[in-house]
């Protein structure tokens, strides 16, 4: 994880993906994490989800993609 921003009631973790199997980062992720024990920067989480749960947004202009 890159960057922890702390924002009152709410955390989220800034760093890179790395998919399963590989060593290579592939994709920024922005994740939203416990406000009351977020993780220190340059800790690495583990993150798993459903497709329920996951929302895709454009860098080109943040519109929702999904």
């Amino acid at each position: 994880m890159d960057v922890v921003e702390e924002l009152g009631s709410d955390a989220y973790i800034y760093g890179r993906a790395v998919a399963t199997g590989n060593t290579v980062p592939t994709e920024t992720i922005v994740a939203r994490a416990d406000w009351r024990n977020p993780p220190a920067k340059g800790t690495v989480v583990r993150l798993s989800t459903s497709a329920d749960n996951t929302y895709f947004f454009s860098a080109e202009d943040g519109r929702r993609l999904s």
